[in-house]
């Protein structure tokens, strides 16, 4: 029999005893559609992270019984805190594929422990549409820049200090936490250059897209990333085909997975468009569309012109970033 990890006694502690009062295990009930389960560990953390005076540290010293009672005295609270920021970042529809860092949730989660607001994700109230904005932001610069890798509980803490004095109709302290994480909200050209290298299926593209398309119509439904022009254009013998010489094949083939050629379309849409050449499919589509996809104007969309649009693609995007 496989010894059991070390955070085990913390999880018997739990689990038994609010297994006993609700009938289910209690750690498995922030469960939301296109987010996996919160694993058990990161809910012990988040216990801990949302009693404002327990240390956060994720240890077994730390599941004392009278940091349990405090646990089990504020549960539906720390429930209510978690399920709320997992609707609020749904509606920024983000998942589980691009959700690189959990711990960023925990300062959301906190904030909105002291908000106090459990529709909050839904709110279209003016302040409340601007603290949404400057979260989603906030939860993307800071996955993106690394801010909680390395000495993520000495981070935590801090920010959990900054938060304390945050009550219902507080704003989101978004500039005082980029000055304690140490990071600036916005990009610089070194940054811009290798988040556009991000391929498809990658959980960082995702992020880097969802800057890219900062619109507030969050709610219409799950996004795909899809290839702008088809993957299948670039299957090597069909390259061969058209007496692309190998130099030009292996270009083409280092751009096509990556950002300047993908964009988020809804499900339905993306599945409409299909495999169908680009140059076709574009004849269709409204100014709006390009205007929303970054669609340079050129001449010709055909295979033909592909490292043109790539790089002129690019370019705007690269703009659009910086402005940010």
């Amino acid at each position: 029999m496989t010894r059991p990890s070390w955070p085990w006694p913390c999880l018997c502690k739990l689990t038994g005893k609010f297994a006993r009062k609700s009938g289910n295990k209690r750690l498995n009930s922030c469960q939301v559609r296109y987010i996996s389960p919160f694993k058990k560990d990161f809910v012990l953390k988040a216990c801990l992270y949302l009693c404002e005076d327990l240390p956060i540290q994720y240890k077994v010293k730390n599941f004392t019984k009278p940091n349990l009672q405090i646990i089990e005295k504020n549960w539906d609270t720390i429930k209510r805190s978690l399920e709320a920021t997992v609707r609020l970042i749904l509606r920024f529809r983000f998942d589980s594929k691009n959700i690189v860092a959990q711990l960023a949730l925990l300062p959301i989660a906190f904030y909105l422990l002291k908000k106090g607001a459990p529709n909050f994700h839904i709110s279209s109230e003016r302040e409340d549409v601007a603290i949404q904005v400057a979260i989603r932001k906030w939860f993307i610069f800071s996955t993106l820049k690394g801010a909680f890798g390395g000495s993520s509980d000495t981070t935590l803490t801090r920010l959990r200090e900054l938060l304390k004095k945050c009550g219902s109709n507080a704003t989101f302290p978004a500039d005082e936490l980029y000055k304690s994480l140490g990071i600036e909200p916005s990009l610089t050209e070194e940054e811009i250059e290798h988040f556009l290298e991000y391929q498809y299926g990658k959980h960082y593209t995702g992020l880097v897209l969802a800057l890219l398309y900062p619109d507030r119509n969050w709610m219409g439904g799950e996004l795909h990333q899809d290839h702008i022009f088809p993957q299948a254009e670039f299957n090597k013998t069909n390259l061969k085909k058209r007496g692309y010489e190998e130099a030009l094949i292996d270009k083409y083939r280092s751009c096509f997975n990556k950002i300047p050629n993908l964009e988020l379309l809804p499900r339905g849409e993306n599945r409409s468009k299909g495999g169908k050449s680009y140059s076709d499919w574009l004849e269709d589509r409204s100014l709006d569309y390009r205007d929303r996809h970054m669609i340079p104007d050129l001449p010709d969309y055909g295979l033909d012109h592909f490292l043109d649009f790539f790089e002129e693609r690019k370019s705007l995007m690269t703009e659009k970033l910086k402005e940010l």
